[in-house]
């Protein structure tokens, strides 16, 4: 299950769904990394490490969304810059920055700035 909540209180500021496993994408990530082209025509790597916030999910629905609970998606994409994310990774705060809606299932790609829990 996947558990979307606004920090501040709203009414319609809820949501959660089934994730389908097989395709939801929970495991990608990237270090920082500072690439320099040096005067020899080597070049010098620098592993500034990692954070959660170098981290994104993309879930997708395992069962038909119904159009009532895909608009309170939506508004809370609309209407509120940061949710809470809870998903079997852990409880995260961060941005939906996509979200679409195909054939009744939905996509949303989910971007963390904290995580709190696993």
């Amino acid at each position: 299950m996947v558990h979307v909540q606004t920090t501040v209180y709203d009414s319609q500021g809820y949501f959660s769904m089934e994730e389908n496993r097989a395709e939801s994408i929970l495991q990608k990530a990237s270090v920082r990394l500072q690439r320099d082209k040096l005067l020899d025509g080597s070049t010098f790597l620098k592993n500034h490490g990692y954070a959660e916030g170098d981290r994104d999910f993309t879930f997708i629905s395992k069962n038909t969304i119904e159009n009532a609970q895909v608009a309170v998606l939506w508004y809370i994409v609309k209407n509120h810059a940061q949710v809470m994310l809870s998903c079997r990774e852990g409880l995260y705060l961060g941005v939906i920055e996509r979200l679409s809606t195909d054939r009744g299932k939905i996509e949303f790609k989910f971007v963390p700035d904290t995580k709190y829990s696993s």
